[in-house]
């Protein structure tokens, strides 16, 4: 009976550990794909899946001096991975800057979420200033983002002032 009762306690706090509600969470890329579809709007939106992931980029898309883009994506992860052995991570962002003439991406900012969608606490985090520039591989979601970010924007057109109306010419009096 004390077993039992040790057992179901040591049960019990195990799964209100945040660590095992980590792993037990389970969702496939296309349920997190179109979930994150919903919870993520408006400020993301959906880029892809991959075999790993469900892919989302940020609507914030901006361009250095030196012509390089940057931008953030966000990875959706069906199962839990670790950072560190110990920390359960759901979700990664990652800050990219993206080279459109030379078809080259490379990541400087790098964090974890314990939870999905970007939620919960950052269990893991890197940052380099010189990020490893590597080139887009065709067909791949790095190359579904270097044409999503490098797209030309489209040019607004200012709006055609209209023209002011001549006044009709006025009716000629009869001299009286």
């Amino acid at each position: 009976m004390t077993w039992l009762i040790s057992g179901s306690l040591l049960a019990a706090l195990f799964a209100a550990s945040g660590a095992c509600a980590q792993t037990r969470s389970h969702d496939t890329i296309d349920e997190l794909y179109q979930r994150g579809q919903h919870e993520m709007a408006p400020n993301w939106r959906p880029l892809g899946k991959t075999h790993h992931a469900a892919v989302f980029i940020h609507k914030d898309i901006r361009r250095s001096d030196k012509g390089d883009i940057t931008l953030w994506t966000d990875r959706e992860l069906p199962l839990a991975e670790y950072f560190e052995k110990e920390k359960a991570y759901l979700s990664i962002r990652e800050r990219m800057v993206v080279d459109c003439k030379g078809a080259r991406i490379g990541v400087t900012d790098t964090s974890m979420y314990s939870e999905r969608f970007g939620g919960g606490a950052i269990v893991g985090a890197t940052r380099t200033k010189n990020p490893d520039m590597t080139d887009v591989v065709p067909d791949s979601i790095e190359d579904q983002m270097l044409k999503v970010a490098c797209a030309p924007k489209p040019r607004s057109t200012p709006s055609a002032k209209p023209t002011p109306r001549k006044a009709a010419p006025a009716e000629a009096k009869p001299a009286t």
